[in-house]
């Protein structure tokens, strides 16, 4: 943190990552707690429909890597967040509405590991759910506000190695218990196994058609790394590496899941990681699982902070003094902490929590985002129709419906295309008038 003296610094580590260091970070920031707590309590309640649902995302990376990637190119260059692209393709006013989309968003994300963090730390150490809450905020907060990006990359670093390492070992140490993968392939229900007859099915058919564009996985710290790269070939290998991580790593969580339900068949789905922890894994492993979630929490918590902080102090605010904007990432660092620790505090479901950040940053800022930068002729017209319709589609689908579940990223999403489309033809139609008149 002595090192970091200027905002690029602070916020991209002044583009110097190797392709290696890059892809590791971000690596990192995409597993997050959630995805070995929240997604082993999914399969093993609904069942394989949950991955299948979810693996549109290997499609979301093929398309990134192909298609997306060479357009981050040298338009870019010099700008430090999703703020800054949005400034420029729309104007100042939807830089700032991004940034405050970007508090929202992370410090929404935030709550959801802290709460996995809770739940985990709380069973295995036996400390208050608030305490561990508390505590790993504060620990996150200040490395993150000493070394902005430096400190977040290379913890990340170290962090992905420790999921590496036990993620597998938690797996092999299930399967065995369950008596091997013939005798676990035997003892799973039928109707976890479901997919086209699955009461869920319209649900999470909705959920795998918007999994595989990219609108839901780029939230901030994701655009944060696309801006890190020095080149687009950093970004297209990224995304080829994430492609064959993220399979091994599903089907490790469905093997972990599916162990659990055969061993354990009384135990709630949401309780099922903390009770393999303190039952099944020996120790040692025990207190290994426990850094592997605190890495995985972790890893993506302070690459949220870093992005959320960048958006408020860069975009929103906008010093002029580069000591003084400094300043403000640190202090911004500190506030999307504490918004996280308060909704952490409710205790969320950690899936739901985190897919509705997912769902208003992907339609609202995503979508307009993406559409300028593949070279799509844009208007803040199109932004602002698009925006009105996702809040208002997003707040009608929870007002409506007591618990929407994973259908509301897929219907804020789909709202959020139609109403851009709108906005766009609408203001093409305006702007064709003009040229006439």
């Amino acid at each position: 943190g002595f090192g970091v003296k200027e905002v690029k610094d602070y916020a991209i580590a002044r583009k110097k990552c190797s392709t290696f260091f890059l892809t590791m970070t971000f690596l990192a920031s995409s597993f997050g707690s959630g995805a070995v707590v929240g997604d082993v309590a999914k399969v093993a309640t609904d069942g394989i429909i949950f991955t299948a649902a979810i693996s549109g995302f290997l499609i979301c990376c093929l398309i990134m890597s192909q298609f997306i990637a060479p357009y981050f190119d040298s338009r870019f260059n010099g700008m430090l967040s999703a703020g800054d692209i949005m400034t420029h393709f729309y104007g100042t006013t939807v830089g700032k509405i991004t940034a405050l989309l970007g508090l929202l968003t992370s410090s929404l994300y935030v709550g959801g590991q802290l709460t996995a963090l809770g739940h985990i730390i709380g069973v295995f150490l036996a400390v208050g759910y608030k305490t561990v809450i508390i505590l790993s905020a504060l620990i996150v907060i200040t490395y993150s506000a000493l070394g902005g990006m430096r400190s977040v990359a290379v913890a990340d670093v170290f962090k992905f190695s420790i999921i590496v390492i036990m993620v597998p070992l938690m797996t092999i140490t299930m399967i065995n218990q369950a008596g091997g993968v013939e005798s676990l392939l035997n003892a799973i229900p039928s109707e976890k196994l479901t997919i086209f007859d699955h009461s869920k099915f319209s649900e999470y058919g909705l959920m795998f058609l918007v999994s595989l564009t990219p609108f839901l996985w780029m939230y901030p710290p994701v655009i944060q790394r696309f801006l890190m790269a020095r080149h687009p070939s950093q970004i297209s290998v990224m995304y080829r590496v994430q492609l064959i991580v993220r399979v091994i790593f599903m089907l490790m969580i469905v093997c972990v899941a599916f162990s659990g339900v055969a061993i354990f068949p009384d135990v709630p789905a949401k309780d099922l990681v903390p009770h393999i922890v303190s039952t099944i894994l020996p120790i040692g492993c025990r207190g290994l699982f426990i850094v592997c979630v605190l890495a995985a929490s972790m890893s993506t918590s302070d690459s949220h902070i870093n992005a959320a902080s960048v958006l408020l102090a860069h975009n929103l605010f906008k010093f002029k003094n580069e000591r003084i904007e400094l300043a403000m990432l640190r202090f911004s660092t500190v506030i999307v902490g504490v918004f996280g620790i308060i909704i952490a505090a409710f205790d969320f479901e950690i899936i739901h929590l985190i897919m509705s950040a997912f769902s208003i940053w992907g339609a609202a800022v995503t979508i307009p985002l993406l559409a300028g930068v593949v070279k799509i002729r844009v208007s803040p017209l199109a932004f602002w129709v698009c925006f009105i319709g996702v809040i208002t589609s997003f707040s009608a689908t929870h007002a409506i419906i007591e618990k929407p579940g994973l259908a509301a990223p897929a219907i804020t999403v789909i709202t959020g295309l139609i109403s851009f489309a709108f906005g766009k033809f609408y203001s093409d139609l305006l702007l064709a008038r003009s040229n006439k008149q």
